[in-house]
C-alpha cells in the first residue's frame, strides 16, 4: 500500500544550498576577523594615545621646570634689588634728607610691584610658585600703605614736638608700633618661602634656597654673629668690625668672660641733645642732635660696647667702644679705633 511504503530519501543537496552554507561560514569568519581587528586596532590606538599623552606630559613637565627655574632667578633678583636699594637709601638718609628718602623708598615699592607682575605673567609656572608670587604682591601692596603711614607719622612727630625727650619717646613708640605690626606677617612669609623652596627642590631638583634672598642673608649673618659671641668662652676670638670710613678691620682679642654688668647699660642715655636707647632685648635707637637717627642693635663683648647700625643714618656700619666711668647713672665710651672720640652719657630717668 502506498501508505506502507518507506518515506523517500531526502533530495541531494543542491548547489544553491551548498553555496549558502559556504557564504554563511565566510561571513562569520569576516565578522570575527573584523571584531578582532577592531579590538587590536583599539588597543594599538590606546597605547599610541597613552604614549602620546605620556610624551606630552613629559614635555609639559620640562616646560614647567624650565619656566619655574628661570622665574625663581628673576624673583630672587627683583627681591634683592628691592632690599639692597632700600638699604642704600637708609644709609644715605642724612645726606639727602627726609623728602628724598620718602619719595625714593616709596618708588621702590612701585618698581618691585612691576617686577612681580612681569614674573607672574610667565607661562608654564609651577602653581605653588605662582601662588607665592600672588601672596608676595599682596604683602607688597599692604606694606606700602603701612610704610607711608609710618613715614607720615614719623615726620609729623619730629616736626610738631620741640621737647627732645618727648619727641624721641614718641618716635620710639611709633617705630616700635610699625615693627610690631609687620613682625608676624614677615615671619609667616619667611615660613612660606622656606616651604616653597623645599617643594620646588623636591619637584625639580633646582637651586631653590631661601638664603638666595639678601633679606634672609642679613638675618642669618646677625644670628651667626650672636651665636659666635655667645658661644666663645675661652682662648682667642677673632672679630671684624667696620670703622667710620666703612673699611673692614680685623681685630683679634683674648676673650674675657666679662666682668661688666650688661644690665647697667640698659636704659635711656643723654649726651647734650643726643639720645641713646639701649633696650634689654638688644635693640638700639640713637637720635642725634642734628636730626639724624639710626636704629639697630647693641651688645657687650669682651667688655666693649658694640653698636650695629641697621637703618637710616650709617646703615651697615658697626662701631666698637671701650667703656669707662660706668656707674648707675653715667658712663663714657671711647671709639676703640682712630679717631678715638669719647662720648659721655648720663641716664635719663624721665
Amino acid at each position: 500500500m502506498p501508505d506502507s511504503a518507506p518515506p523517500p530519501l531526502p533530495p541531494p543537496s543542491s548547489p544553491k544550498s551548498s553555496g549558502l552554507k559556504f557564504h554563511s561560514s565566510t561571513m562569520i569568519r569576516n565578522i570575527i576577523t573584523g571584531v578582532i581587528t577592531t579590538v587590536i586596532g583599539a588597543v594599538i590606538l590606546y597605547f599610541l594615545k597613552f604614549n602620546e599623552h605620556k610624551d606630552s606630559h613629559d614635555i609639559d613637565s620640562l616646560l614647567v621646570k624650565e619656566a619655574t627655574g628661570n622665574a625663581w632667578k628673576s624673583y630672587v633678583s627683583a627681591e634683592n634689588v628691592f632690599y639692597n636699594n632700600m638699604q642704600t637709601y637708609q644709609a644715605n638718609y642724612s645726606i639727602n634728607g627726609f623728602d628724598h628718602f620718602k619719595e625714593a623708598t616709596l618708588n621702590e615699592f612701585e618698581h618691585f610691584d612691576s617686577d612681580l607682575k612681569r614674573i607672574q605673567n610667565t607661562k608654564n609656572l609651577d602653581p605653588s610658585f605662582l601662588s607665592m608670587l600672588e601672596n608676595r604682591k599682596k604683602i607688597n601692596d599692604e606694606s606700602k600703605v603701612k610704610y607711608r603711614k609710618y613715614l607720615d607719622n614719623y615726620y609729623s612727630i619730629s616736626q610738631s614736638i620741640t621737647d627732645p625727650t618727648e619727641r624721641n619717646n614718641k618716635l620710639n613708640t611709633e617705630t616700635q608700633r610699625f615693627l610690631d605690626e609687620r613682625r608676624e606677617r614677615d615671619q609667616l612669609f619667611a615660613n612660606s618661602i622656606e616651604e616653597l623652596c623645599k617643594t620646588l627642590t623636591d619637584k625639580y631638583s633646582g637651586n631653590f634656597v631661601k638664603s638666595s634672598l639678601a633679606m634672609y642673608q642679613a638675618v642669618q649673618q646677625t644670628n651667626s654673629n650672636n651665636q659666635n659671641n655667645q658661644s666663645s668662652n675661652s682662648g682667642t676670638g677673632s672679630d671684624v668690625y667696620r670703622n667710620k670710613a666703612g673699611a673692614d678691620t680685623n681685630k683679634t682679642n683674648n676673650y674675657n668672660p666679662g666682668t661688666m654688668d650688661r644690665a647697667m647699660i640698659v636704659g635711656t642715655w643723654i649726651r647734650s641733645t643726643n639720645y641713646l636707647y639701649h633696650y634689654p632685648d638688644g635693640r638700639m635707637y640713637y637720635y642725634f642732635s642734628n636730626g639724624d637717627s639710626t636704629y639697630g642693635s647693641w651688645e657687650i663683648y669682651n667688655n666693649q660696647l658694640y653698636h650695629y647700625y641697621n637703618q637710616y643714618y650709617g646703615a651697615g656700619n658697626r662701631w666698637v667702644y671701650n667703656i669707662s666711668n660706668l656707674t648707675e647713672n653715667l658712663f663714657s665710651i671711647t671709639l676703640s679705633d682712630s679717631p678715638f672720640t669719647r662720648f659721655d652719657f648720663v641716664r635719663n630717668n624721665n
